[in-house]
């Protein structure tokens, strides 16, 4: 189920591995030859693809490593280097895939660690006794802070819990 939705978000990796098996089974069973043409066409392919996103990021002003991945795709499909074009179009399809994975995963786990930051403090009072201060009002220059602030976790039915020390998060 994974692999099927990564090969439908991500089209151009599930074509480079079935390149790659259909170059093997070519190269150990087909005429002589024919691997080279599949697999240097569709490097050609995926090259053409990155070189169009290329000339569009440096118009925009910008320029990262498609330059010499595509730059590695063509030189090594013309010396005749197939495998090592079909590798290079395999990190590059693959690159892409897991930086929109780390992205979306650093997301969720940034979002999660929001979810549990503390929203009430407890500050304890210069006649003793403690005060319940919720969680905007407690931040740095806004006459709350103060080294004695107890920082608290908790819901609006509960008590609020001391959850760390005197020091702020």
């Amino acid at each position: 189920m994974q692999v099927r939705r990564g090969i439908r978000d991500y089209p151009a990796v599930g074509v480079v591995l079935l390149t790659a098996l259909v170059g093997i089974v070519l190269e150990v069973t087909g005429p002589p030859g024919a691997a080279r043409w599949v697999v240097s066409a569709v490097a050609l392919g995926i090259a053409a693809l990155q070189l169009r996103g290329m000339v569009a990021d440096l118009r925009a002003g910008t320029y990262g490593v498609d330059v010499l991945a595509v730059t590695a795709v063509v030189s090594t499909v013309a010396v005749g280097e197939y495998w090592a074009a079909l590798v290079v179009c395999l990190m590059l399809t693959g690159g892409e895939a897991l930086e929109d994975y780390a992205s979306a995963r650093a997301g969720r786990e940034l979002t999660s660690l929001l979810e549990r930051a503390p929203s009430v403090a407890l500050r304890e009072l210069d006649g003793g006794g403690t005060e319940r201060v919720d969680w905007p009002w407690c931040a740095r220059g806004t006459g709350w802070w103060s080294g004695r602030t107890r920082w608290s976790r908790s819901t609006p039915s509960s008590t609020p819990t001391t959850v760390s020390s005197t020091r702020a998060p």
